[in-house]
């Protein structure tokens, strides 16, 4: 039977491009505060040149449209944010049947908004955020998809100083295959004791990030134990050989390059090498050190912790983010990040470190019940769960499903 190639990095269909940004001129510019939007030439995704928008306050870009959108479930506008994390408090993408310029965010003015916190993206590179029509937006004063569309709108506010964001290659109709990845940080006892057992005997693998160092002290992992996980399937990773204070910048980049290549070595010598070039940075931070020991050494991807899904494609693999699980996330406020993640069909990556069911004083626990609750809302939802090494390859390796034969009639 004849086999054709499925699209890669779990997307299912490209969709159709909504809009370029490669005109200014067709945009009103409006806000307060200090504020210019010029071609930004050096990063686009598509065409030649993204909007480049730097404010003190709040700005707004408007554009006249004429789109009925109620056929399209999913939009994704590539964003790239050149300012830093806590400089950015929101942006918002409205649509609006209006044609008054720029659409006001209350009162009685009609529009559809989805509303973005950036702090969940990674800095310095394109990041893809994702909407479903029917989740993530808003309806203000009776809006709704079925009126055709006459005004677009991109908004940026800023939570301190300046801030500078690009904007490109807004797109509609496009469809992932949903992924879940599972990792469990600092090889901690109870993911071994806990985790492991309940996901076993439910036919799913997951991710352990291992401390070198803290291997077979109290309350972690045996080298035993992780090498049993990895004979059953699991990815064992890399995360460092201390887990220094304040993470990998505690260090110069000799010092990155040996917490990050002692780890990957003591993996390999102990025959877990699959997953040994993957990297979680303890805590999330990292520095342009940290960027270049990762390129120097071959590590195939680094994680930042956020709250937000991952984007695909991966325009930096050093900067994957994740969902860090605290004992303040409720199981109703995870499920939600699951549902997120089957009905925009993308990837996402669930962190836990330890499970307990009483406080040790920190906020880096979940209980087990919780836990276990969550792994069968998983397998109802049949969300497919993979190790990071998995997913990584799912980003390139040619996928296929089979074509029915054309039979000739005689």
């Amino acid at each position: 039977m004849p086999r054709e190639p499925l699209p890669q990095n779990y997307i299912k269909a490209s969709g159709s491009l909504f809009e370029d940004f490669e005109t200014i001129g067709d945009w009103f510019i409006g806000g307060s505060g200090g504020r210019t939007a010029l071609a930004n030439t050096n990063q686009y995704v598509t065409g030649s040149q993204s909007i480049k928008l730097t404010v003190t306050g709040s700005m707004s870009i408007t554009k006249s449209i004429s789109s009925y959108l109620n056929n399209s479930k999913t939009f994704r506008l590539a964003i790239y944010q050149h300012s830093a994390f806590a400089t950015v408090n929101k942006i918002w993408l409205h649509f609006s049947s209006q044609t008054a310029r720029p659409i006001a965010t209350g009162g009685g003015d009609k529009y559809l908004r989805a509303e973005l916190r950036p702090q969940n993206m990674a800095q310095g590179c394109w990041s893809y955020w994702v909407m479903d029509r029917d989740t993530d937006f808003i309806s203000n004063a009776g809006e709704t998809w079925a009126s055709e569309m006459k005004t677009v709108m991109v908004t940026i506010v800023a939570q301190t100083g300046e801030i500078s964001i690009s904007f490109d290659d807004l797109r509609i109709g496009m469809e992932y295959s949903p992924r879940l990845m599972i990792a469990f940080d600092d090889n901690r006892s109870t993911a071994y004791d806990i985790a492991y057992p309940y996901m076993h005997d439910r036919g799913l693998r997951g991710t352990v990030f291992a401390i070198k160092n803290t291997t077979g002290l109290s309350n972690y992992m045996t080298l035993a134990n992780l090498q049993a996980l990895y004979a059953d399937g699991w990815a064992i990773a890399n995360h460092t050989v201390s887990h220094a204070g304040n993470g990998l910048i505690d260090y110069d980049l000799a010092g990155q390059t040996a917490e990050l290549s002692g780890c990957t070595d003591w993996l390999i010598a102990n025959g877990m090498p699959r997953a040994a070039h993957h990297v979680a940075y303890p805590l999330g931070v990292y520095n342009a050190d940290t960027m270049t020991a990762l390129a120097n050494l071959g590590m195939l991807t680094g994680r930042i912790s956020t709250t937000y899904h991952q984007y695909t494609p991966v325009n930096n693999p050093y900067l994957l983010i994740g969902r860090t699980i605290a004992s303040t996330d409720s199981l109703s406020t995870i499920k939600g990040v699951v549902d997120a993640a089957f009905n925009k069909g993308v990837s996402y990556q669930l962190i836990f470190h330890k499970f307990l069911t009483v406080t040790d004083g920190t906020t880096t626990w979940w209980t087990p019940a919780n836990f276990q609750a969550l792994i069968d809302y998983i397998l109802a939802r049949k969300i497919p769960c993979v190790t990071i090494d998995e997913w990584y390859k799912g980003l390139t390796n040619p996928r296929y499903r089979s074509l029915p034969l054309v039979r000739a009639v005689v």
